[in-house]
C-alpha cells in the first residue's frame, strides 16, 4: 500500500464494499474489523496503512472544500463591489434610451400629423382661388355701398 488508491484497492478486498467510495463511516467500519484480529501481521500493518491514507485523502478533499468555499464568498463579494457601479449605470443608460424612445414616438406622431394637414391642405392655386373669391365678394361689397349713396 502506497497511496490512496492502492489503499482502496486492498481495504476493498477485505474490509470494505468493493466499488463504493471511501466514506468516514467505511474506514472506521474498517479500522474496526482490523482491531479485531489476534496479533500484529504484515496484512494487518497494511490494513493500518491502507486506513491512514484515505483518512488523510478525505481530510485533504475536506480541506479543499472550505477552502473553495470560503474564496468563493470572498471572490463573490469582491466581484458584486467591483461592478455594482457598471450596474448603475446600465441602469441609467437604459432609463435614459427608453425615454429616447418615447421621445422619438412622440416625434414621430407630431410628424406625422404635420405631413397629413399638408397633405390634406389645398394646395396654391385652390388658395389663390379662394383669394380671388374674398376680392370678389369685397368689390361687390364696395360696390354696393357705392350705389347706395
Amino acid at each position: 500500500v502506497k497511496d490512496a488508491e492502492t489503499a482502496k484497492y486492498y481495504l476493498d478486498q477485505f474490509y470494505t464494499i468493493q466499488g463504493e467510495p471511501a466514506t468516514p463511516e467505511h474506514i472506521s467500519h474498517a479500522l474496526f474489523c482490523i482491531l479485531q484480529a489476534k496479533g500484529v501481521s504484515n496484512t494487518l500493518c497494511s490494513a493500518i496503512r491502507a486506513t491512514a491514507y484515505l483518512v488523510r485523502e478525505l481530510a485533504t478533499s475536506a480541506i479543499a472544500d472550505s477552502v473553495t468555499k470560503e474564496v468563493t464568498s470572498k471572490i463573490e463579494s469582491s466581484v458584486v463591489v467591483a461592478i455594482t457601479p457598471q450596474v448603475a449605470k446600465i441602469w441609467s443608460v437604459a432609463d435614459n434610451l427608453e425615454k429616447t424612445g418615447k421621445n422619438l414616438e412622440l416625434m414621430n406622431d407630431n410628424l406625422a400629423k404635420k405631413l397629413d394637414m399638408i397633405n390634406n391642405a389645398p394646395d396654391h392655386t385652390n388658395l389663390r382661388h379662394l383669394e380671388d373669391q374674398r376680392l370678389t365678394t369685397e368689390h361687390a361689397k364696395a360696390h354696393s355701398a357705392i350705389k347706395e349713396r
